[in-house]
């Protein structure tokens, strides 16, 4: 034992400086340019909010040609809304309607932006709260997805909340 621990030494198998690592190349992964997120805008309690393709407050618009209506157990709304950047048609439509104070699940919401007739709708469903007892008021919430209406569809979607109401 001894010996081959002699023979270790002496051929330097025992303290020798360990080969330094051969240095390899590395690939840097390829950088992907990160798509900024939407900054919301600073909305009123009274103002509709349009998080996505277009950050904006919405309200009525002044030449309002909004459609409301109560029929039944249906209500169906068409508003008219005025933003900062462009106008804009909201569409609610909820069956099985039954009154106010309710929130209602999975109600069928949609944004047309009004100059080029482009559309975004809910999925899978939207959110609506009515407040004024004929159904003509509440708050909404739903994220949308593009439908179509210009050449291009843009690759963002549309988020809408806040108040609304027909006037």
């Amino acid at each position: 034992m001894v010996v081959g621990l002699a023979s270790l030494v002496a051929t330097g198998a025992i303290n020798r400086a360990q080969p330094s690592p051969h240095a390899t190349p590395t690939v840097a992964p390829p950088t992907v340019a990160a798509t900024p997120s939407p900054t919301p805008p600073t909305c009123t309690t009274n103002q509709l909010e349009l998080v996505g393709v277009f950050n904006d407050c919405a309200m009525n618009a002044a030449n309002d040609t909004s459609y409301c209506s109560v029929s039944g157990s249906t209500l169906s709304d068409m508003l008219h809304l005025h933003g900062k950047t462009h106008d804009y048609l909201l569409y609610l439509s909820l069956i099985g309607y039954h009154g106010s104070g309710v929130t209602y699940v999975g109600v069928t919401v949609a944004v047309r932006e009004y100059v080029t007739g482009a559309l975004w709708h809910s999925m899978p469903g939207g959110i609506i709260r009515v407040t004024g007892v004929d159904g003509r008021s509440g708050s909404v919430k739903a994220a949308l997805a593009y439908v179509g209406g210009e050449p291009t569809p843009p690759t963002v979607g549309l988020n809408v909340s806040g108040t609304w109401r027909c006037a």
